[in-house]
């Protein structure tokens, strides 16, 4: 996925990101955390479907993780600003995005990340 350059000033005002992911890498995600570039939205309450359209994810999600964004300012990690979703064609078909992401470089230590 990849973000438009232009980007908005932490809009998501330091509530928990969520990362949409599927039940079979969840256990590991949480265990591990999420290794960089990791993909994040303040939008924690889309539906799956919602996830992989506005997101412009390869697959379908079908389950999601929650990242203290307050933890980590406080153990010293930049937190990204947002950034819009470009469109992603996959196989000839087209995610629109358009919805907020954040995305963290480096990924998220499994120590910020708690279950939904």
């Amino acid at each position: 996925t990849e973000m438009n350059p232009s980007v908005y000033d932490n809009s998501y005002d330091n509530a928990p990101l969520t990362h949409y992911c599927t039940e079979a890498n969840k256990p590991s995600i949480v265990e591990n955390g999420l290794n960089g570039p990791a993909w994040t939205t303040p939008d924690g309450d889309l539906s799956y479907t919602e996830a992989k359209q506005q997101l412009a994810l390869s697959r379908t999600p079908n389950a999601k993780v929650s990242i203290d964004v307050n933890m980590m300012q406080q153990m010293g990690y930049q937190v990204p600003d947002t950034g819009v979703v470009k469109s992603l064609t996959i196989k000839g078909v087209t995610l629109p995005g358009g919805n907020l992401e954040v995305m963290f470089p480096n990924g998220v230590p499994w120590w910020a990340l708690f279950d939904q």
